[in-house]
């Protein structure tokens, strides 16, 4: 058992902490302890922000629909699923962008669509915020690996001032314009008073 060990580690922590009781308890004894008993009291009822792990499956459809141009694409993507949150529970997600024509054409080659800007909705709150799609390398149009990171920006409810990124990351199937994909992130929100 060495000084670095787990073990050791742990034996050091509970001595601390019986320590610290007997500490507390002749503090409390003496009267000495009123004033850091409303201090950590106060601490205690602060408002403290909630870190919200997002981890769900998602499937749903991409739509492109042919601008006035012909040299560009607009792209819907819906998609539904859960967040992994019990607070966020289900999701909606709703993504718009313009691609070149060609995106689906070529789809053995990697490509980024920026501009593109995608609702997040859930019971307890949204946002709806700029992103980013990037498009894998594949040959076989009905397993294209995509990519879109999100970083929250304009969020209501639970998320009104909410910090974090999340990302969608799965297959699309050129051929049937369907998608599947997983949830993750991080975010943290605001605290509420």
């Amino acid at each position: 058992m060495g000084i670095g060990s787990e073990t050791t580690r742990r034996k050091v922590r509970t001595i601390g902490l019986a320590v610290e009781g007997v500490e507390e308890r002749v503090l409390l004894s003496t009267g000495i302890a009123s004033p850091l008993r409303s201090h950590v009291a106060h601490y205690a009822a602060m408002p403290k922000s909630q870190k919200l792990v997002l981890s769900g499956n998602l499937k749903g459809s991409l739509t492109p629909q042919p601008l006035a141009d012909l040299q560009n694409v607009s792209l819907t993507a819906t998609l539904q699923g859960r967040t992994g949150n019990r607070k966020l529970g289900n999701v909606l997600i709703t993504a718009t962008g313009i691609a070149p024509a060609a995106i689906q054409d070529q789809v053995g080659r990697m490509k980024l669509v920026s501009q593109l800007q995608v609702q997040f909705v859930t019971p307890s709150g949204s946002d709806t915020s700029p992103g980013t799609l990037t498009l894998g390398t594949s040959r076989n149009r009905s397993k294209v690996p995509f990519k879109v990171t999100v970083s929250l920006s304009n969020g209501t409810d639970i998320l009104a001032g909410a910090s974090g990124t999340y990302t969608i990351q799965g297959t699309l199937n050129a051929n049937a314009g369907s998608i599947s994909g997983r949830l993750r992130g991080t975010l943290r929100t605001q605290p509420i008073a």
